[in-house]
């Protein structure tokens, strides 16, 4: 079955970001488009239906248990430069990842950040791979003051607790 008939089957929202794309941020994996002032989209390179659809499973589930991660919207499919893609829909933060931080700034964000995955890792919801959280994989979000982890498609389930 050809990939675009795939998502028409499991997707009815779409986003038409057509070539006026604003291309926010770059990853290892994925690329960070704005639809909005509101709203981003994470495309992975690799257009991986199930990558995305991981990072969206997880990122779902830490927002709902309080974990600060931006707010999903969904998976969708992105219309982009005539081709259609999955995306990440969720909540356009910023681009001010901690590593752009001055160094006293930093440390005392770090510590805030540090908390976020200890407060994780207490409701037993992830861990992390040691190399997979690093300075760029959270935001620091000025006029809220807080730190929103992100990139949650590297973060793996505890084997011994339920996440329902």
């Amino acid at each position: 079955m050809p990939f675009k008939k795939i998502l028409d089957y499991f997707f009815t929202k779409s986003f038409d970001i057509g070539n006026n794309l604003s291309k926010v941020g770059e990853g290892d994996f994925a690329f960070i488009y704005e639809i909005n002032e509101d709203k981003v989209c994470k495309i992975p390179k690799s257009n991986s239906f199930l990558e995305i659809y991981r990072e969206y499973l997880n990122q779902e589930k830490a927002f709902r248990q309080g974990i600060n991660v931006p707010k999903p919207y969904g998976v969708y499919k992105i219309n982009i430069s005539n081709k259609v893609v999955p995306g990440l829909v969720m909540r356009n933060l910023g681009s001010l990842t901690l590593n752009k931080l001055s160094d006293d700034l930093r440390r005392k964000i770090n510590k805030q950040r540090d908390e976020e995955l200890e407060k994780a890792h207490k409701k037993g919801l992830f861990v992390w791979q040691s190399d997979c959280m690093h300075a760029n994989n959270a935001i620091y979000v000025p006029s809220e003051k807080k730190v929103y982890l992100i990139d949650c498609a590297m973060w793996h389930k505890k084997n011994t607790v339920s996440l329902n």
